[in-house]
């Protein structure tokens, strides 16, 4: 059992990571749900490719009335504590975090949720685009590519740890197998928000170098057709409106990515485009 004298390690908007026994943690999630098999598989399957994460100990777990995933402990700050520590280094961790995205999407998985059915599903419950909007991005994803990339979902400064041997990607919640440029996109539209600022304050001078030298690295790793990866910000845009819970409480968030999509729509211009 975890000792609740304890603070949490973490906390997020759908679970908190408590100290477990020596040498682990436990991932407690908030509520029950049928998709947190999902991220135990697709962690599984990034460690099986090779990939620097938590190894996962056993299967789901039942404490206290409440599902949860037990992972081997790594320690370290996470990379967006260690940028806003160390502002000098911004540009060469965000090198460091584009090497280890692409280093992802050259792994080829088998055996976890498809990308497609979570945009889809993602898609049709977004309650912020009209239906006849949320149609068009659906038509849209109908005709893009898909892909056996692996693909972590949500791949951000405060999901990667500055482990001893190097960083560590964590929380593979929305881990899938898909294309790599929807996943490409997907950081796009957080890097976005994250200088949007909304939400959190004006954001701070280091992540306006950071976002900008990760993705210029990333597109020099990984091919990047400008037509299609315009597609995916479209595409990922409105899936994050009916992805993104922990977001709906900021309402200038939610019209930035409803106003984007419709922009993109009807080819109007937008100031992420700018």
């Amino acid at each position: 059992m975890p000792d609740r004298t304890d603070p949490p390690l973490a906390t997020g908007a759908t679970a908190e990571v408590l100290a477990w026994k020596d040498g682990q943690v436990i991932k407690l999630f908030r509520e029950r749900a049928s998709f947190h098999g999902h991220e135990l598989a697709a962690t599984r399957a990034a460690s099986a490719s090779g990939l620097a994460v938590p190894a996962v100990i056993g299967g789901l777990v039942e404490v206290e009335d409440r599902e949860g995933i037990v992972f081997e402990r790594v320690d370290g700050p996470t990379m967006a504590g260690y940028v806003e520590d160390h502002p000098d280094e911004a540009v060469g961790c965000a090198v460091r975090m584009a090497d280890l995205h692409a280093e992802i999407h050259r792994r080829d998985v088998s055996g976890i949720v498809e990308l497609g059915q979570i945009l889809t599903w993602a898609i049709d419950r977004a309650d912020a685009l009209a239906l006849d909007t949320r149609k068009a991005v659906l038509g849209i994803l109908d005709r893009l590519p898909g892909g056996s990339a692996l693909c972590h979902g949500d791949f951000h400064p405060h999901n990667i740890i500055m482990g001893a041997s190097g960083p560590v990607a964590i929380d593979w919640a929305m881990g899938a197998r898909g294309n790599a440029l929807a996943d490409f996109a997907r950081a796009w539209l957080i890097s976005r928000l994250w200088l949007s600022d909304v939400g959190s304050g004006k954001p701070k001078q280091c992540w306006k170098a950071f976002w900008p030298a990760y993705s210029r690295r990333y597109r020099d790793l990984i091919p990047c057709p400008d037509d299609e990866l315009a597609d995916w910000r479209i595409v990922t845009a409105a899936a994050s409106l009916g992805l993104d819970g922990s977001l709906d409480w900021i309402q200038a968030a939610t019209a930035l990515r409803r106003d984007f999509v419709h922009a993109m729509l009807n080819d109007e211009t937008h100031p992420w485009t700018a």
